[in-house]
């Protein structure tokens, strides 16, 4: 080290004192040579003519210092392994001309087609089975063959379709940003007028099933709690599309009716201004949080959609056939509403795709916040950026050219 402070001191214009007249220099000797190795090698002329040669060899050995393990530090990731998803997210966004990394656009990076045969396939599987089961149970026909695989593999095919349309780029508030990240959360879902509207819809509609059902044929009219009961979904759907939660349920069959934009003066009347972050969100805690609560409030869809077959069904046909129409509406629903509109579950699942087709981790989410612990990123908002735009530049150009 002697040797590189006499050179900066007594020759400024040597190729080694010029680089480290740089802040971004400065700071990558000190990665790089954190563990002890030889910083005398920047004084290799024949290696090192210029200024230059010493930043690109910074630069070019910055991942691998990073990801070399050390007493009491043993990287899950590879320095091969983060070295190739680092040039490849950074050719990405060059290719993008941006510099941010926002999670949401990751399902944008490969072909769709993938994930969304995968989704048609488990849809159509985990769904269709009770479906079909339901079918045979109310027809005991050839109609469970005919009505019950058709309409199993149209619910996958619509299921994988709506999957698809996250690959499209878009800003993260329309996928459910600005319902979820910028406000309290459930507070500003379930706000008290959407409560409350809620509310008088569900007595509303038990009231008046109770009030007809005596009309229907048949003697087997079913009584004031069982009408109250399985009208208590209804109540949480209006509550759900009154509040800042009616994306939940977009693109859902019967359940959308009020999810589109002529509903808005509604929910614009019962909303209330979103309660002010006082915390700085990252990257992580934003696709943490719209993994969390919006996959939470699927599957209570899901439920409530169970809530309102289910009973009645037991109590006029049987039991059995009441749970399997329970458990088919809950899996058809909760699925659509859940994982199949969740752009953090796109975003995982585009991550296994990555992995089969790049070499980039498994857990992509789990890589990024590591890199940014590593010094290799950072988080600015809900997005990640490379620290240096230079390291970017740098590791893209090796990204389209590995030699």
């Amino acid at each position: 080290m002697a040797s590189t402070t006499e050179r900066l001191l007594h020759e400024p214009e040597s190729a080694v004192a010029k680089a480290l007249a740089s802040p971004l220099a400065v700071t990558l000797v000190r990665d790089v040579y954190a563990d002890g190795s030889p910083v005398d090698e920047l004084l290799d002329d024949s290696r090192f003519a210029t200024s230059e040669a010493i930043e690109h060899h910074l630069l070019d050995s910055a991942v691998v210092a990073a990801y070399t393990p050390r007493p009491g530090d043993r990287p899950r990731w590879s320095p091969e392994t983060a070295e190739r998803t680092l040039r490849y997210i950074a050719r990405r966004l060059s290719e993008d001309n941006s510099y941010d990394l926002p999670w949401w656009h990751i399902p944008g990076w490969t072909h769709p087609r993938p994930r969304a045969l995968a989704v048609w396939a488990a849809v159509t599987v985990v769904c269709g089975v009770p479906g079909i089961v339901l079918v045979w149970m109310l027809t005991h026909s050839v109609y469970t063959w005919l009505i019950g695989i058709p309409s199993a593999l149209v619910g996958g095919w619509a299921a994988g379709d709506r999957f698809t349309e996250l690959s499209d780029p878009q800003r993260l508030e329309s996928a459910g940003w600005r319902d979820t990240l910028e406000s309290a959360g459930w507070r500003d879902i379930f706000t008290r007028g959407a409560v409350v509207s809620g509310v008088v819809e569900w007595l509303a509609t038990g009231t008046l099933a109770t009030l007809t059902s005596p009309l229907l044929p048949g003697n087997n009219t079913p009584p004031a709690w069982l009408c109250y009961l399985t009208t208590l979904p209804l109540g949480f759907i209006g509550a759900l599309v009154t509040g800042r939660g009616y994306r939940i349920v977009a693109g859902t069959p019967f359940l959308s009716a009020r999810a589109g934009s002529w509903y808005d003066d509604v929910r614009e009347f019962y909303s209330r201004p979103p309660v002010a972050e006082t915390r700085s969100i990252g990257p992580r805690e934003a696709w943490r949080h719209h993994i969390g609560l919006r996959l939470v409030l699927g599957l209570l869809t899901g439920l409530a959609a169970a809530l309102l077959t289910a009973p009645l069904l037991a109590w006029s046909v049987g039991l059995g056939t009441g749970l399997v129409s329970g458990v088919s509406a809950a899996l058809v629903v909760g699925v659509m509403t859940g994982p199949v509109g969740n752009l953090a579950v796109a975003t995982a699942l585009t991550a296994v795709q990555l992995s089969t087709e790049e070499g980039t981790p498994v857990r992509l989410m789990g890589f990024l916040e590591d890199a940014r612990r590593r010094n290799l990123l950072r988080a600015t908002g809900p997005v990640y950026q490379f620290r240096h735009a230079r390291l970017q530049k740098r590791l893209a150009a090796r990204g389209m050219n590995p030699r």
